[in-house]
């Protein structure tokens, strides 16, 4: 689904709700219950309103949006909102191949660096919501900038598209020296 880009949030929004639809319509086609409705998305989210923060990086028409409410209003769903990564990690902790263990750490690496933790069988979130992400760990003192404001941030060197912005940097400076064959 292409994604159109307006002023907070509203085209996001509006697809949202159309692909929310689709899949209801598919369930309903296909016999199956729908329950709720999870969202996952990246950055701090209020895990007790479901109102995204205002450091959301990658969908920034979403800062400050209070999606549960918006979501529950428009659908008449139960509406769980989380950081992308927590909700990874819950659902291997409940379905996937972290099932019955007490302990589990997850990183996901894509546009960013996230992480997810679960100790003693309970979601860890931290004072501001980021127990557990280690994409704004400095690991570099005065390396690449973030856009956290911060230098030499894990996320810096180990993201997609930040992985991608080095290759494409060395690529400009010429072939990069062959090793031993």
């Amino acid at each position: 689904m292409a994604t159109e880009r307006r002023g907070r949030g509203e085209g996001l929004l509006k697809n949202l709700l159309e692909f929310v639809a689709c899949l209801a319509d598919e369930a309903r086609t296909s016999r199956l219950p729908v329950r709720g409705l999870g969202v996952g998305v990246p950055g701090a989210v209020e895990e007790h309103t479901g109102r995204i923060g205002p450091d959301i990086q990658n969908i920034p028409e979403f800062a400050n949006v209070p999606l549960r409410s918006v979501l529950q209003e428009c659908t008449g769903l139960r509406v769980m909102v989380d950081n992308d990564v927590n909700a990874l990690c819950l659902a291997e902790w409940t379905f996937g191949q972290a099932k019955g263990l007490r302990h589990v750490a997850m990183i996901a690496v894509g546009t960013g660096v996230g992480g997810g933790l679960i100790l003693n069988g309970s979601l860890v979130r931290g004072a501001s919501g980021y127990a557990g992400e280690i994409g704004h760990i400095t690991v570099e003192m005065d390396g690449r900038p973030c856009f956290c404001g911060s230098r030499g941030c894990v996320k810096a060197y180990a993201s997609g598209p930040d992985i991608v912005a080095q290759v494409r940097s060395f690529s400009r400076r010429g072939p990069l020296p062959s090793g031993p064959s």
